[in-house]
This record gives structure tokens, C-alpha cells and sequence, in this order.
């Protein structure tokens, strides 16, 4: 069976401790605005707040997403504080198969019976032609 590390451990105690059952569900796929990731990083630079205590402040469930917007923020700017658009891209229209234009047979339920029947008879039709060949 997998230990789980201390540090998980004491992360765990405190977000119950400060969101209570709330702050132990997860996360998942969260975004985040620019503007929120900006705040965050200024907020742990001009303080010198420990990643743990950002981490509660603002309730993030993981270090790593701080580290991630610490490098990208240094490497290319606000630019890359931009929340990205995540999930497969749409199909371009290309590439969808598109309806025919052409009206759809317009058929009672009188006219049914005997419309499959000429269907059937023009079939057989074919066939036989093909076998004649």
C-alpha cells in the first residue's frame, strides 16, 4: 500500500482547518484569470509569503500551479497569464460532413407500401441487368 507524505498530510489538516469539508474536495480544471495570477504572484513577491501560505490564502490546491505562473510570467509576460482555451479545437468546417441539399421525399403512409415495392421491383431490376452482362 502507498504512504502518503507528511507534507501532504499537513497540507490536508490545513485547508479543513481553513475552508472546513469544502477545502478538501477537489479542484479540478480550474481556471484562473490573468488579473487573479497577477494579484498572486505580486502578493507572495511583496510579502515573501511561503508557497504553503499562498496556497491557503488563495486556494490553490497545489505549489506547482504557483511555480508554473512564476516561470511563465518571467519568461513571456502577462501575455501568458492568459487563461488558455483547453480540450480538443473544433472542427473546422472543412472537414464536417455536410447535409445534402436535396429536399427529402415528402411520403404518407398511404403512399408507403406501394413506394417500397417500386423500390424492390427497380433493385431487382439492376440485378438481373448485372447478371446479364
Amino acid at each position: 500500500m502507498k504512504q502518503t507524505s507528511r507534507w501532504n498530510i499537513r497540507k490536508w489538516v490545513s485547508f479543513y482547518k481553513t475552508y472546513g469539508e469544502i477545502g478538501l474536495l477537489p479542484r479540478i480544471n480550474q481556471t484562473y484569470s490573468a488579473k487573479f495570477k497577477l494579484k498572486v504572484l505580486k502578493s507572495i513577491e511583496k510579502e515573501s509569503l511561503p508557497l504553503m501560505q499562498a496556497n491557503l490564502r488563495f486556494n490553490i490546491p497545489d505549489i506547482s500551479i504557483f511555480l508554473k505562473w512564476k516561470k511563465d510570467f518571467a519568461n513571456f509576460g502577462l501575455v501568458e497569464l492568459q487563461p488558455k482555451q483547453r480540450g480538443r479545437p473544433a472542427m473546422s468546417d472543412k472537414g464536417r460532413k455536410r447535409k445534402s441539399d436535396k429536399p427529402r421525399l415528402a411520403i404518407s403512409n398511404e403512399t408507403l407500401p406501394r413506394f417500397i415495392k417500386t423500390k424492390r421491383n427497380q433493385t431487382k431490376h439492376v440485378k438481373k441487368r448485372k447478371l446479364l452482362r
